[in-house]
């Protein structure tokens, strides 16, 4: 989300809606990092890939490997021990993360205008 800028991760193209991805879906030290989740076209890449890579929302090692050439070895690297570790969450935690990214997602709408 934070290596976006408006663009799609996988083609690029800035003139559709975005959705975002999860790149690491279940461990719970990365649901909610948005440096774990991928920002996707909508209706092109998140939805039904691309044509040289139709199956690489399906596939989610593959929608890494993806995301980590443009990322880099430091990101993937990082993520990778980061979705290994054990997290347990609680309400204040959850309270925490809601208004963090919240706050975030104001940043980004007042960027936009």
């Amino acid at each position: 989300m934070l290596y976006a800028d408006g663009r799609c991760e996988k083609c690029g193209r800035s003139d559709r809606p975005l959705d975002m991805h999860h790149l690491w879906g279940k461990p719970l030290s990365m649901r909610w990092d948005p440096d774990g989740m991928a920002m996707l076209c909508h209706l092109g890449c998140h939805l039904y890939g691309t044509k040289e890579d139709p199956d690489a929302t399906t596939n989610p090692e593959r929608m890494r490997q993806l995301i980590r050439k443009q990322r880099g070895k430091d990101w993937y690297n990082r993520m990778v021990t980061q979705s290994k570790s054990i997290l347990h969450i609680n309400e204040i935690d959850i309270g925490l993360v809601t208004v963090a990214l919240e706050v975030m997602l104001s940043m980004m709408r007042d960027e936009r205008t």
